[in-house]
């Protein structure tokens, strides 16, 4: 691909797929950041081209769900790697991003579903001990409750 391409800022979604990998690789944390909304009218080219790249792909994930941990409001970015990425690998290339979705489980945005798709994803694996992830489920249903528990004070007062 032409070189001049590759140092024109910024890349469009066909750009970078037409280049092709490894000459792109460069450039997918570009192709990563499409993911993070999902009404782009480029996004369902950004995954079918990183599902295409099988292992390839893991170490922008990796980035990608790091870098999602210090944004804000990337429960949606997080949520769309996790569901059209992630739970299409095998057990071996999940594993690879282990330390990152326990993060995730940990950390993960509530509002996308991101921690339950996480624990679902980690257990269907079998990648976490059944221990871990009951104590896990504990602390949320801790949360939740407490969470509903001011809701109904809240729906109480407001009556």
């Amino acid at each position: 691909m032409n070189k001049n391409l590759r140092n024109q800022q910024p890349h469009s979604v066909q750009e970078i797929i037409s280049m092709g990998y490894p000459e792109n690789e460069a450039l997918l944390t570009n192709l990563m950041s499409t993911l993070t909304n999902g009404n782009s009218k480029e996004f369902s080219d950004a995954v079918d081209y990183l599902l295409s790249l099988g292992d390839s792909a893991i170490p922008h994930v990796k980035a990608a769900l790091i870098k999602s941990l210090y944004q804000n409001d990337y429960g949606q970015w997080q949520s769309n790697i996790l569901y059209t990425q992630v739970r299409h690998w095998n057990k071996e290339m999940v594993a690879e991003i282990l330390p990152e979705l326990m993060d995730l489980l940990d950390f993960g945005s509530d509002n996308w579903g991101v921690r339950l798709d996480v624990a679902k994803l980690l257990s269907s694996h079998q990648l976490i001990n059944k221990e871990d992830l009951l104590s896990h489920i504990q602390r949320w249903q801790e949360t939740l409750h407490r969470n509903l528990e001011e809701l109904r004070n809240l729906e109480t007062k407001l009556k």
